[in-house]
């Protein structure tokens, strides 16, 4: 009978556990890349204020990396579309909270541009990070958990001197990876799990006196 009830124990564990990793697994990861913006004939334009299911504003726009020889809009990109945030100002946010993990950053035109990135949630600010960028490309880690807005601001740097430079402090952003808050199972849900493998352990205990 012992060996019977360490079973019956085990498989309610086991039941707990299954619960507790299925809630994990549900978080998705999404890799925002800008490439399904690119119209086919277009270098510049206006990116979708509803782009992957969040709202967009500042001054978000796409760009391709042949929109210049030259400068973070040619580096700044992976792949052939990057996101351009004119005056280096752009916001996204949604109604449900999210993570913001990384991006790749690059200014368009400056190098040591002083960029700012807060995160949000209900109004307040939980987030802020500060760095300089340059017109190559880097990545960032942000690790933002449990937001419902993102905001990038560039400024200052030194414009690049080039002949084929533009100006402005144009921020260049592209694979930026969020991924979807994990539910965490109901305590309610949990003390069910084990309600149910007592039950199992008293119908055992009931057997073995009806038969004693």
């Amino acid at each position: 009978m012992a060996i019977r009830k360490l079973t019956l124990m085990h498989g309610a564990c086991a039941l707990m556990f299954a619960a507790l990793a299925a809630g994990n697994a549900s978080a998705q990861g999404t890799i925002l890349t800008f490439e399904d913006q690119y119209p086919g004939f277009e270098s510049e334009g206006e990116l979708e204020p509803d782009y992957a299911g969040f709202n967009w504003s500042g001054s978000p726009g796409f760009v391709t990396s042949l929109s210049a020889t030259t400068g973070g809009f040619r580096n700044g990109t992976i792949g052939q579309v990057g996101l351009v945030a004119y005056d280096g100002s752009v916001t996204f946010s949604r109604a449900t909270a999210f993570n913001f993990l990384d991006s790749y950053v690059a200014s368009a035109w400056r190098d040591g541009e002083s960029v700012t990135v807060e995160g949000w949630r209900n109004g307040a600010m939980t987030y802020s990070s500060s760095f300089l960028v340059s017109t190559s490309q880097g990545k960032f880690a942000f690790n933002f958990t449990n937001v419902d807005k993102v905001s990038f601001r560039g400024e200052g740097g030194v414009t690049i001197l080039d002949a084929n430079a533009g100006e402005g402090a144009h921020l260049v952003l592209d694979n930026l990876s969020v991924s979807e808050i994990s539910p965490v199972p109901e305590p309610a849900t949990v003390w069910m799990l084990l309600g149910g493998s007592l039950v199992l352990l008293a119908a055992a205990r009931r057997r073995k006196a009806h038969k004693a």
